[in-house]
């Protein structure tokens, strides 16, 4: 795995860039976001998509989050790259609504 960066997108606040290890299929696996005064922790990892930003899965070690989200993309078999688009395009959508809304 090689490290990557990228912005992820967040409710709260301004995006955060997030440094983690990017797997094979482009995920990058990273420490969960910090939350508040509380900063990033060793027991949360997440999964994210770095083209949207968005957590695919997390887990309470770098392994659960992996095999979690290895889960969620057999779960949609061949089908994975049209959700995945589907859902990229949501959060593009959603993230000019709020930003007109403010």
């Amino acid at each position: 795995m090689k490290k990557a960066t990228f912005r992820a997108s967040v409710r709260v606040g301004t995006a955060t860039l997030i440094t983690g290890w990017q797997l094979r299929c482009g995920a990058v696996v990273h420490r969960a976001l910090p939350v508040g005064r509380w900063g990033l922790k060793d027991d949360v990892w997440t999964v994210s998509d770095p083209v949207a930003g968005g957590r695919l899965s997390s887990g309470w070690s770098m392994g659960e989050a992996v095999r979690n989200y290895r889960s969620v993309r057999a779960a949609y078999g061949d089908r994975y790259p049209e959700k995945l688009a589907l859902a990229r395009q949501a959060m593009a959508r959603q993230a000019e609504t709020e930003k007109a809304a403010s």
